[in-house]
């Protein structure tokens, strides 16, 4: 769509264009896709434009001030790629910029690590996970329901439980979908030693 408008946020700008990093693997995977040359790649503002005019931009967030880079952003499609790193404020901002001209709806999806009792996203992440923290495969996958009340997010498992609690509020959906290695195939069969590396 000539009006989609992605972007994929990492912490920092080396976590980006590092060996291997996020934008060098996008180039990778596009390419099994896409005519590199039909691809106007540009490395320095971390932006790749397709054929059809629709763009992805590659953006850092390091200090809580760099959130306000993306005011009066429309963004189509964000993945927060280890979304532990950020902090709650900046999450939440760049959530409120998901609103965009192409026909699809805006979504956000997030990549993390356990992030440890009492982090934000481990409360947001609260109700997937076990009491050990693990999460629950019964409750992994499962949608729920949120709005956003200031800074917090007010929960349901239905639109209807969530208006309940603030009336008049239009609910988004959200789901947690937990992984491990193992759920890797193409990983494990390149670099069966990557198990080994993460246990030591």
């Amino acid at each position: 769509a000539p009006k989609f408008r992605g972007v994929v946020v990492r912490r920092l700008t080396p976590q980006i264009n590092g060996p291997g990093g996020i934008f060098e693997t996008v180039l990778n995977l596009h390419s099994m896709v896409y005519p590199v040359k039909s691809l106007k790649i540009d490395r320095r503002n971390g932006k790749i434009r397709y054929p059809s005019g629709a763009e992805i931009k590659f953006q850092h967030c390091q200090y809580e001030d760099d959130k306000t880079n993306f005011q009066g952003w429309q963004i189509s499609s964000a993945l927060l790629d280890e979304v532990q790193q950020l902090t709650k404020p900046m999450v939440v901002y760049i959530m409120s910029r998901l609103r965009s001209e192409a026909k699809d709806k805006s979504k956000m999806r997030m990549t993390c690590n356990p992030a440890g009792k009492g982090h934000w996203l481990s409360q947001w992440l609260e109700w997937y996970l076990l009491p050990s923290g693990l999460p629950d495969p019964e409750r992994c996958g499962k949608v729920r329901w949120f709005t956003m009340q200031g800074s917090e997010m007010i929960w349901g498992n239905t639109a209807e439980e969530v208006q309940e609690q603030v009336p008049g509020c239009k609910p988004l959906t959200f789901s947690f979908v937990s992984a491990t290695v193992y759920d890797n195939p193409v990983l494990m069969e390149r670099q069966p030693e990557y198990v080994s590396w993460l246990e030591g």
